[in-house]
């Protein structure tokens, strides 16, 4: 057992106090046992201190090479909290050297304890050879380690020792290097288990919604069982720095999933928490602030990812949102019959030229808006319907969520080439419940298509309808109850297509207004995800966190296809309903009946009412003259 010396007036501590008068013998064995201090973490971090100074501060280990600074103390509570908690997540800002103090701490415990055994997973195989070799080269060539605890690398055929997956010791210690996603699941890591910056390549820091779930399978499925042995905990550790939103260790931050929140400790720092005079000092962080953005500034210096990319797809409050009035009970389960529920939106009536508050010479195209009130069952007839869906294969906390909404093209001169979303949903099901709801939504809403980009989901709901709702709907359809049967067909995309590149395809609709989200219906779960997600969109997707509701409207492109429209369409000047009742029209450009209009409206006046019913009944004289069957008769 290490034995602890008294401090107070102790220049030498954790040496003993007469230390300079030992002799070379009791020096060595005065400093071994200062780095094998253990049993508190305070006693830890007065052995790695000791360990760092002595023996891999001097500039010919080559450790630090040229750039050695004095350590903050929010390294020390490093130390604290790794010895403190036997699981943690621990975040922290790039370059406040969370791998150096991790790779002490791990050369530190291999050369002062035996059969001490380490599995540390990094982002790619050319990390851990970096990071292994960095290790060896310490216990191959640090004169200081090799006096005072013997000759580490151990002799041909008596142990492994390679410097890009495994180092053993001569004291039987254990080293072992492994790519995060490379690594195998039969493999069981043993001892401490650190997971540093397994996130870091390039592809997983630029597109890390994509690989997320495959972090999450390997972690859940495959590490955490591998890591409990019986009868007692294997310590592990979770260090990185929040980049994005979409990654895996961010998922892990924020879970409230028991696995995680009621297993691992969680910490976060800024650059903040750890600055000093001389580390990370105020001059140092303005100018990575002025270097680096606010966006990457504050991902990689603050852990809170915000993004400076702009914004893509533009909400209208009016021209990109619709709500209905007076809805009624048919609404609820037959949408399309339903005449006395209104389905409000804006047009485009006019485009006017407004001057900039701050800058009066520039002159900003604003759209003027016109109020437009529609029976909703006509309205949505009119609409070539479509229904899409993404499933998400797994069901857990961090995973994605199967999502399916239905959309109506409008082709009207009221609002050319619009697409309304009609209908969403969104959650976290197995893939039959969730063709259940995929048929269930498609003949509620009578859609002509549905539309699905995973082939077993398309499968399964091709098998389901065909086999099970078609002859019933074919009956249907042939007694009139329902208009048509819907075909099922797969939404194809360019392999080369990233997600954001994908959703990017829509951006058009919202800027030229030809998208209309139901903005009466935000609480709820579907919509509100769908709302979030548009506002948090950006050409990075560095703010959202999911995209799963938000990606079956960027499937619509897979279905409702065609080039864009070149600008923001102007709609026609609509003739007040009266005004059309008196010139005899029974109908508006639209189809929808003026009378009725002008009843709901509170406008019908007796003149107006005998001008409708006349009108009424001399298009039921035409009508009737041009059914009747005549005979000609010829003069002689």
């Amino acid at each position: 057992m290490p034995v602890v010396f008294p401090r107070e007036g102790n220049e030498h501590w954790p040496l003993p106090p007469d230390y300079d008068d030992l002799t070379t013998e009791g020096r060595r064995l005065a400093r071994v046992n200062a780095v094998s201090l253990n049993g508190t973490p305070e006693l830890e971090v007065a052995s790695w201190r000791f360990f760092r100074e002595h023996y891999l501060r001097p500039w010919e280990v080559g450790w630090f090479g040229n750039s050695y600074v004095e350590s903050p103390p929010a390294h020390d509570q490093w130390i604290r909290d790794w010895y403190t908690h036997d699981r943690l997540i621990h975040i922290a800002p790039r370059g406040g050297c969370k791998t150096t103090i991790l790779l002490e701490d791990i050369l530190r415990n291999l050369v002062r304890f035996r059969f001490w055994e380490c599995t540390a997973f990094f982002a790619t195989r050319e990390f851990c050879t970096a990071r292994l070799g960095r290790v060896a080269t310490q216990l191959e060539d640090n004169s200081r380690i090799i006096d005072d605890f013997g000759r580490q690398r151990p002799k041909r055929g008596r142990g492994t020792w390679n410097r890009g997956s495994v180092l053993e010791t001569t004291s039987r210690c254990r080293l072992e290097g492994k790519p995060f996603m490379g690594a195998t699941l039969g493999t069981r890591p043993s001892g401490l288990v650190v997971l540093d910056d397994v996130e870091r390549s390039k592809e997983q820091v630029l597109n890390p919604g994509d690989i997320r779930q495959g972090f999450h399978d390997f972690f859940f499925n495959g590490l955490l069982p591998m890591a409990r042995m019986p009868g007692s905990i294997t310590p592990m550790r979770v260090v990185g720095t929040l980049y994005s939103r979409q990654m895996f260790i961010y998922a892990l931050h924020k879970s409230k999933d028991p696995k995680i929140a009621e297993f691992f400790h969680r910490t976060l720092m800024t650059v903040y928490d750890m600055s000093t005079d001389v580390f990370m000092n105020e001059e140092w962080i303005e100018n990575e602030r002025r270097q680096l953005g606010e966006a990457a500034f504050s991902a990689q210096c603050l852990n809170a990812p915000v993004t400076d990319a702009e914004a893509l797809l533009k909400i209208h409050p009016e021209l990109t949102t619709y709500h209905l009035e007076n809805r009624d009970q048919v609404y609820v389960s037959s949408p399309l019959q339903s005449v006395p529920t209104k389905l409000v939106t804006h047009q485009v009536a006019r485009l006017d030229q407004v001057r900039d508050e701050n800058d009066p010479d520039t002159l900003h195209i604003v759209p003027v808006t016109r109020k437009l009130v529609r029976p909703f069952g006509p309205a949505v007839q009119g609409m070539y319907r479509m229904l899409t869906a993404d499933y998400a294969p797994t069901i857990t906390e961090l995973s994605d969520f199967s999502a399916c909404q239905v959309f109506g093209l409008e082709s009207t001169d009221a609002h050319p080439n619009t697409l309304f979303s009609l209908d969403a949903w969104m959650g976290k099901i197995e893939r039959p419940t969730l063709v259940k709801i995929l048929i269930d939504m498609a003949l509620k809403w009578q859609v002509h298509v549905i539309g699905i980009e995973e082939y077993g989901l398309q499968k399964e709901t091709f098998e389901r309808f065909y086999q099970d709702i078609l002859p019933q709907l074919q009956s249907r359809v042939s007694e009139g109850e329902a208009s048509m049967v819907p075909a099922i067909v797969p939404i194809r995309f360019p392999t080369t297509f990233t997600k954001a590149e994908k959703i990017k395809g829509i951006a058009w609709r919202f800027e030229q207004h030809r998208v209309k989200i139901p903005v009466d219906r935000n609480d709820e779960v579907a919509y509100k995800a769908l709302w979030d997600q548009i506002k948090l969109f950006t050409s990075d997707m560095g703010l959202l966190e999911h995209d799963d509701i938000l990606d079956t409207l960027a499937m619509t492109q897979g279905i409702a296809k065609g080039a864009p429209p070149i600008a923001v369409s102007v709609a026609p000047d609509q003739l007040d309903c009266v005004q059309q009742l008196k010139e005899g029209k029974l109908h508006d450009d639209l189809g929808f009946d003026n009378f009725e209009h002008a009843v709901a409206t509170g406008r019908l006046t007796d003149e107006v009412a005998e001008t409708y019913f006349r009108a009424l009944e001399e298009q039921r004289q035409r009508e009737d003259l041009s059914c009747g069957d005549y005979d000609i008769i010829g003069y002689v």
